[in-house]
């Protein structure tokens, strides 16, 4: 089964009229036989301050960590 990856970000949530969007898409998605992973960024806590010299210094926080495993199970 084939993996769609529906972002969102918009600070209001689910009453946002772009929430509304990705919900229509997603059970578009679902209805033609994808599997569908949800990920909202507005929900996600990170320190976007980068502490190291060079970002490939600094780990992931487990927020990004996991939004990177999302992405990268996507087709």
């Amino acid at each position: 089964m084939r993996t769609v990856l529906v972002i969102t970000a918009h600070p209001r949530g689910s009453a946002s009229f772009s929430h509304a969007l990705a919900d229509a898409y997603a059970a578009g998605a679902a209805e033609a036989g994808w599997q569908v992973t949800r990920l909202d960024l507005s929900t996600l806590a990170f320190d976007p301050d980068l502490h190291q010299p060079s970002p490939r210094d600094q780990p992931l926080e487990p927020g990004l960590a996991q939004a990177k495993d999302l992405l990268t199970a996507a087709d």
